[in-house]
């Protein structure tokens, strides 16, 4: 996958709003509301993309001073973080091999740089991680995505049908029966 050049995306309803331009109605919108996702947003190094449309996406139903208009849907492009982390492990094999070659104290200097840019761009990548687990209690210092991939993933798994009963009585485990039997039982 690397050197592709497919767009990485996140998006949904992130049922939070970044500032008071993106709400209207009720309170008024406090730091505390909005923090964390800023936050995560920055750290995550997200880019939003241009949205053309209505200000407000969401809207409570109510009418006159209970009224509420939202922002909250909202789609972000992370593939310049991911295009940074590729170029600059190309940059440090370059770096090493020069280092090798005239092992001078600019050299040295240049691939210590160009390292600790690695490792801002995997603190980073960490980071995401952290919030997509949901992992707050977890010690900073270990460099651990595999752990918290596999913690996403095992979420994942378990949120995963395995069986269910048909109409009839019968159980089923083969993925495309449940779903044609989902689709079933909605259709009746």
């Amino acid at each position: 996958m690397a050197g592709q050049n497919y767009p990485w995306l996140v998006g949904g309803d992130f049922n939070t709003i970044v500032d008071e331009t993106e709400k209207l109605g009720d309170f008024p919108v406090t730091q505390s509301e909005t923090h964390d996702f800023i936050q995560c947003v920055n750290s995550c190094a997200l880019t939003e993309l241009r949205y053309m449309g209505s200000t407000y996406i969401w809207w409570n139903g109510r009418i006159e001073e209970d009224c509420i208009f939202k922002r909250l849907d909202r789609v972000f492009d992370f593939k310049k973080l991911v295009e940074e982390s590729w170029k600059i492990q190309d940059v440090i094999k370059e770096n090493e091999v020069q280092f090798e070659l005239a092992p001078t104290e600019t050299n040295r200097v240049e691939l210590s740089r160009v390292n600790a840019e690695l490792k801002k761009l995997l603190r980073i990548e960490e980071d995401f991680w952290k919030e997509k687990a949901g992992l707050r209690w977890f010690k900073d210092g270990d460099r651990n995505t595999k752990f918290f991939h596999g913690y996403v993933k095992g979420r994942r798994r378990k949120l995963t049908i395995k069986e269910i009963k048909t109409m009839q009585g019968d159980i089923i485990s083969n993925p495309q029966n449940i779903s044609d039997e989902a689709v079933n039982v909605f259709r009746e």
